[in-house]
């Protein structure tokens, strides 16, 4: 699932957690309007409160006691500050309402979010988020777009979409499921991994601080129960499949005893290779942990879990959003927030339709140069494919991959006028599926491919992961980005439409450029690849608008891709939990290409393939309007040109 498989641990917690406030949604009071605020007179400074805590401090011989007092922030609004000032105050002052978003991005410390705070989701603090929301953007449009610069109009553009989708979200707070299986957008997942991998602790502040958002977790997920039984008041049951899927993962942790638990080894773990602390401090703060856990973090587990299994008999068997009341137009809100776009579902839906065709066509072109049977299925002829194109085994995985990627290397300049700006190291991990996490904006480490050897790897799909996540997909995007001195928001937020999108352009691109012409099942890899990809605008759309089942889905799938049913089965339930999600990657590589055939078409022999890349690079990840923007001013700046 290329970045949005790992990258989603930052794009979702840093989007997630506030769209757990507006997107999947946790309880509120009835949905809040759009703001309608008028703009004062120039003389006055309105300013918006932004609640922030004071925690008690942790004795070393008690268990964690969390007093939460407010402690009220102010930020100055526009005029008289500085556009760029602004842009970095404000975006600051988001990570701040959200400090698990703020760890996860390891920028705590730099927009001064408190690392011993878990994100506020009761029904005040999430009143408190979205007022917040709202008056951002009313900010931001009181500066004269005009009068920016073309760069700041850029971060206009992209912060005012933002904002807006986040504001347009809040009327479907109730909306969505923050109890799901899917490991990068469950609530109870997202929180588990902060404790796990994304809360460093190098002393014993850190620690304690470790200990203070502990005394937290049985308190949210409270909230997180509370928010599923004011759902289900209005109607807004999660389907029982995701109930299901969700249960097993709930149901372990409340049967768990403290030393069991995630919460509890993590701990462990993050202590073990400190010598600043001694023995017995450590022991100490392992005592705390387990007397908390024991007495909220469990028992919240516990209630949980007797909720769902009771809600589970009365949940529904429908699978899709159609069903709740105004179904209908949260779908629609959903696909805009993913694809970036104005797209409706029977346009994503047609759309994945004909480029299906398209790909299955190529696919019998690809199959007859084989000499393979044309009334065969296309899933018997890609098992064929798999079975004749071999498979890679142990160290030769990460081998195969880094000859991949040299070679694509070595073509860049084919189609580019840049080279990667960061390292990439290519790095073994036992098993799973491969992904790419970028160089931090420190630059501290290199962007990193993690490839499987301890499972077998089918050859014929090597190159186009590669070029998807490596060269010239992901890495060599995200280091592009972040080398250009971007504002922080720009740095942070991922439009995924477009990242993924560029992801899916890159393995089109090969083809193009006859990176395959040697290799006709690596070209089928490539296919079957979109192909996947495009079938998932077809299910998705199906599922949540036309009233597809299931089954439908996953047979759908199934003939149409050739990959296997239990991954088809898996992926139709993500798309059941995760509604719109899928269909960004292909929504993304689409409106690529269609700029780039605007751009051959406007320019003509002038077209230069190399220029416009560097256009859609540099304009970092935006929404794909705002980008259409950026190509359009390319255009005629180009078209002027003597």
């Amino acid at each position: 699932m290329s970045q949005a498989k790992r990258c989603w641990k930052s794009l979702v917690l840093g989007m997630i957690i506030l769209s757990l406030i507006t997107l999947p949604g946790c309880r509120s009071a009835e949905p809040t309007p759009l703001a309608t605020q008028t703009k004062p007179p120039d003389d006055t400074r309105p300013t918006v409160t932004v609640r922030k805590y004071e925690t008690a401090s942790v004795e070393t011989d008690t268990p964690v006691q969390i007093t939460e007092t407010p402690v009220l922030k102010t930020v100055t609004a526009p005029p008289g500050v500085p556009f760029d000032a602004f842009i970095e105050e404000t975006f600051a002052q988001l990570m701040q309402n959200d400090p698990e978003w703020a760890t996860a991005e390891g920028l705590a410390d730099r927009v001064k979010a408190d690392a011993t705070l878990l994100t506020d989701l009761s029904p005040e603090g999430i009143r408190q988020t979205q007022e917040l929301q709202r008056t951002l953007l009313d900010q931001l449009r009181r500066y004269p777009r005009s009068a920016l610069s073309r760069e700041q109009q850029l971060t206009y553009d992209a912060f005012e979409w933002y904002l807006d989708d986040l504001v347009h979200g809040q009327q479907f707070t109730d909306y969505g499921y923050p109890i799901n299986q899917l490991r990068v957008l469950s609530v109870p997942y997202l929180t588990e991994y902060l404790f796990s991998d994304q809360h460093t602790i190098t002393d014993e502040e850190d620690a304690q601080a470790y200990l203070k958002r502990l005394g937290q977790v049985g308190e949210k997920l409270d909230y997180i129960l509370a928010s599923l039984e004011q759902r289900e008041a209005q109607g807004l049951i999660t389907p029982r499949r995701v109930i299901e899927a969700s249960l097993g993962d709930i149901q372990l942790m409340a049967n768990s005893t403290p030393q069991q638990t995630l919460y509890y080894t993590a701990l462990v773990n993050h202590l073990a290779p400190l010598s600043s602390i001694s023995p017995e401090i450590k022991q100490t703060l392992l005592d705390q942990a387990e007397t908390e856990i024991g007495a909220t973090v469990i028992p919240a587990y516990q209630q949980l879990a007797s909720f769902l299994e009771g809600q589970r008999k009365r949940a529904p068997l429908e699978d899709g959003l159609w069903q709740y009341p105004r179904g209908d137009e949260y779908y629609r809100y959903v696909l805009r927030h993913h694809t970036t776009t104005d797209l409706t579902p029977d346009e994503i839906h047609q759309m994945g339709v004909d480029e299906l065709n398209r790909l299955q066509e190529e696919m019998r072109q690809r199959f007859d140069q084989l000499g393979y049977p044309k009334q065969a299925s296309i899933n018997d002829l890609y098992t064929r494919v798999a079975n004749e194109s071999g498979i890679v085994t142990g160290w030769m995985v990460k081998q195969t991959y880094e000859v991949i990627i040299s070679k694509a290397e070595d073509r860049l300049d084919e189609a580019f006028n840049l080279q990667p700006a960061s390292e990439l190291e290519v790095r073994e991990f036992p098993a799973g599926q491969a992904f790419y996490t970028p160089a931090p904006l420190d630059a501290s480490r290199p962007g990193i491919f993690y490839v499987p050897v301890e499972e077998d790897q089918l050859r014929f799909k090597m190159d186009t992961l590669a070029f998807h996540e490596a060269l010239p997909g992901h890495h060599f995007q995200i280091s592009l980005a972040r080398k250009q001195d971007l504002p922080l928001f720009r740095d942070v937020v991922v439009f995924g439409a477009y990242t993924e999108g560029w992801g899916m352009y890159a393995e089109h691109l090969a083809g193009d450029l006859g990176w395959y012409a040697d290799d006709p099942y690596g070209d089928l890899g490539r296919l079957q690849s979109e192909a996947f990809r495009a079938a998932r605008m077809v299910v998705d759309t199906g599922l949540h608008s036309k009233g597809w089942n299931f089954d439908q889905a996953v047979n759908f799938l199934v003939e149409n891709t050739g990959l296997p049913y239990q991954q088809m089965a898996n992926e139709v339930t993500r798309y059941i939990a995760w509604p719109g999600q899928a269909v960004s990657y292909e929504v993304g590589l689409l409106k690529l290409l269609e700029l780039r055939q605007k751009a051959e078409e406007q320019l003509g022999e002038r077209f230069d393939l190399k220029a416009f890349h560097r256009v859609i690079l540099e304009a970092g990840s935006v929404p794909l309007e705002v980008l259409e923007r950026v190509v359009d001013e390319y255009l005629t700046l180009a078209s002027s040109d003597p």
